[in-house]
């Protein structure tokens, strides 16, 4: 993954303190503007790898993270980040 810019680390760090509701509504943006500039067979291969994730998930190989978590991990890279 690159490495985030300051600007996009700050724009970050802004949408994780968004209500939980404004950040799954400024997510599906970012990720349906996205989609539309794929191609078919990029869309094809997201399918397939949400599969196989659900499938993961369903049969327990898949580690859960508690979101919070993830919050707080994101939080801290984001710190850490814009030393």
């Amino acid at each position: 993954m690159a490495q985030m810019t300051r600007k996009v680390a700050k724009l970050l760090d802004e949408a994780l303190m968004l209500p939980l509701e404004d950040q799954e509504t400024l997510a599906n943006s970012i990720i349906f503007g996205l989609s539309c500039e794929a191609g078919e067979d990029v869309q094809a291969a997201w399918d397939a790898e949400i599969k196989r994730r659900l499938s993961d998930i369903r049969s327990g190989r898949a580690k859960m993270i508690p979101a919070e978590e993830v919050r707080r991990r994101l939080a801290e890279r984001l710190r850490n980040a814009s030393r």
